[in-house]
């Protein structure tokens, strides 16, 4: 059983022989205590999934309100080059669709280190890619 919490960098930097592609991979931790040279044969109970394997998302059209709105706006953003679909409309459509509309988005945490780019007076500067 491992206590730590990992974030989306680390499976793939604990079992990749590639170098990392960022600074983000590259600090990632490892997750050796998931690892072992023994293994184990103790026997275990699978769980059944909850959610179909198989299951798509509903047509937009077959969407009502904020539902139809977040996925408009999530079918309009640039997923082919990395980092230029927009950080904040990506973040509340994940918010919303996993907590629902009604729960208050934790707007003050958003942006860098949680305060903003803007907060802090900065912005993006696109003319460094």
């Amino acid at each position: 059983m491992a206590s730590t919490t990992w974030m989306g960098t680390a499976p793939p930097r604990s079992s990749s022989a590639l170098p990392p592609m960022n600074q983000f991979d590259a600090l990632a931790p490892l997750m050796r205590e998931c690892f072992t040279d023994k293994p184990g044969f103790r026997p275990y109970t699978s769980l059944a999934n909850r959610i179909a394997l198989d299951e798509m998302n509903p047509p937009v059209l077959a969407l009502r309100g904020w539902a139809r709105e977040w996925a408009r706006k999530s079918l309009a953003m640039n997923f082919k080059q990395a980092d230029e679909a927009d950080e904040d409309t990506l973040n509340r459509i994940l918010w919303y669709s996993t907590r629902g509309v009604n729960a208050p988005y934790p707007a003050q945490l958003a942006g860098a280190h949680g305060r903003g780019l803007k907060a802090l007076g900065l912005r993006v500067n696109r003319s460094m890619e």
